[in-house]
């Protein structure tokens, strides 16, 4: 029968790499509000049902090479409020179910193109409440033809550039609120036909091209309340 763990608020620094050794029916495992601060790939290697895993509020501050190759079931990832910094190329390599991906309330400043490498049936990516102010070119390429809500509210980008999101052709959902978004390039949101949801609300825009969204047939709803907006051209 499935098996879940919770461990929450243990302050648990070190986890010896056998702990789950004999846990193959575990469905879920919960070590929010530790105090850990690096993870052997290892620990996780006969977790063989796992597909909830939740790291939230600890001190991980690099996702290392291969750190969750191991859990090929996973679901659901959690790494909110952790100090991550940087994510290495194959960090997430393994996790080739995952739906959902948290990485909220941590320190990336810039992502780039292995970031999310391996990550085919990603659905949802939430990267809100960081510090990002750079995406390299291709940062999202591996996400083109699964990712439907990518949450960057809260961050610090100044530019929307084609670059960015134009191969999210599956995105139903883009939420931009509370940058410092000032231009966005003409075409970084063609491609994007199935957009439905569109946040660009407290931001710094004055002005919008007026053929910026005729592309994007299926949008519902576009926020741009607390900006400067004084033309559409």
């Amino acid at each position: 029968s499935m098996v879940n763990i919770v461990f929450s608020l243990n302050k648990i620094k070190i986890i010896e790499k056998d702990s789950f050794e004999n846990l193959i029916n575990l469905n879920s495992l919960d070590l929010d509000n530790q105090n850990i601060a690096d993870i052997n790939p290892n620990l996780f290697r006969n977790l063989l049902s796992i597909r909830n895993l939740i790291l939230s509020n600890n001190y991980l501050e690099i996702i290392k090479k291969e750190q969750f190759i191991f859990l090929k079931t996973l679901v659901h990832l959690d790494l909110l409020k952790n100090d991550i910094k940087h994510i290495e190329e194959d960090g997430f390599k393994g996790l080739i179910n995952l739906n959902r991906l948290v990485l909220s309330k941590n320190r990336l400043k810039s992502l780039f193109s292995g970031n999310f490498k391996n990550l085919e049936n990603l659905f949802d990516l939430t990267l809100d409440s960081n510090e990002i102010s750079n995406i390299e070119s291709g940062t999202f390429y591996p996400l083109n033809n699964s990712l439907k809500t990518l949450n960057l509210n809260f961050n610090k980008l100044e530019f929307i550039r084609n670059i960015y999101f134009n191969n999210l052709i599956r995105l139903e959902k883009l939420l931009l609120k509370s940058n410092q978004i000032s231009s966005i390039e003409k075409n970084s949101l063609k491609n994007l036909i199935y957009l439905e949801l569109l946040d660009l609300g407290d931001n710094c825009l004055f002005s919008i091209d007026a053929n910026l969204l005729s592309n994007n047939k299926k949008l519902l709803q576009l926020k741009l309340d607390f900006n400067v907006l004084s033309n559409i051209d």
